[in-house]
C-alpha cells in the first residue's frame, strides 16, 4: 500500500468521525432524517476505508454494500451482522433523504447512530496486519481537530498530511 493510498484511508476515517460528530449534534436539534443521514454516511466512509485497505474501491452506494459483503463478510473477515448495519442505515437514509413523509424518529435514529459509531470503532480497532502498511487512522489525542494521525497496532502515532482532493474519475 502506497502513501497515497494510505492517506485515502486517513482520509475516509477522519470523514467518517466528523459524520458520526454532526449526527450527535443533529440528535440535540431532533433532526433525526438528518442524524439518520450522517449516521449512515459515517458508516460509508469507514466501509470505504476498510475496502480500499483490502484492494477495493466501490463506486456507488449499492456497489460498497455489494463489495463489502463479497469481501468482508463472505470471507469471514466480518460478521453478517455489520453487512446488516450498513444495509439498514442505506435504506433509512434513503428514506429520510427522499421520502415526503419520513417515518424516521427518535428512536431509529438512535439506533442509527448507535450502529454507526459500533460500526466505525470496528474498522479503527481492525488489527490488520502491518508488514509495514499502516492500517488503522485516528485523530491522537493530544492533536487539535484536523491533524491526521495513524497507527498500527501498539505503534507510535505518526503525523499524516490530509489526502489531496481527487480529480474526477481517478482512482486512487
Amino acid at each position: 500500500m502506497d502513501k497515497v493510498q494510505q492517506d485515502h484511508i486517513a482520509g475516509y476515517l477522519a470523514k467518517a468521525r466528523a459524520k458520526l460528530r454532526v449526527a450527535r449534534e443533529l440528535a440535540k436539534q431532533h433532526e433525526w432524517d438528518d442524524v439518520v443521514s450522517r449516521a449512515y454516511y459515517a458508516a460509508f466512509h469507514a466501509a470505504q476505508a476498510v475496502l480500499l485497505a483490502e484492494g477495493h474501491q466501490a463506486e456507488t452506494h449499492r456497489g460498497l454494500l455489494t463489495l463489502f459483503s463479497l469481501v468482508l463478510v463472505k470471507t469471514g473477515k466480518f460478521e453478517k451482522k455489520w453487512g446488516k448495519f450498513l444495509a439498514n442505515l442505506k435504506d433509512d437514509r434513503e428514506a429520510g433523504d427522499y421520502e415526503a413523509l419520513s417515518y424516521l424518529d427518535e428512536q431509529t435514529a438512535g439506533r442509527a447512530l448507535a450502529e454507526a459509531e459500533e460500526f466505525v470503532e470496528k474498522v479503527e480497532d481492525l488489527d490488520a496486519p502491518c508488514d509495514g502498511v499502516l492500517f488503522g487512522f485516528r485523530t491522537h489525542p493530544s492533536t487539535t481537530a484536523g491533524d491526521w494521525t495513524l497507527f498500527c497496532g501498539d505503534a507510535e502515532f505518526v503525523a499524516v498530511e490530509p489526502p489531496k482532493p481527487r480529480e474526477a474519475g481517478s482512482v486512487p
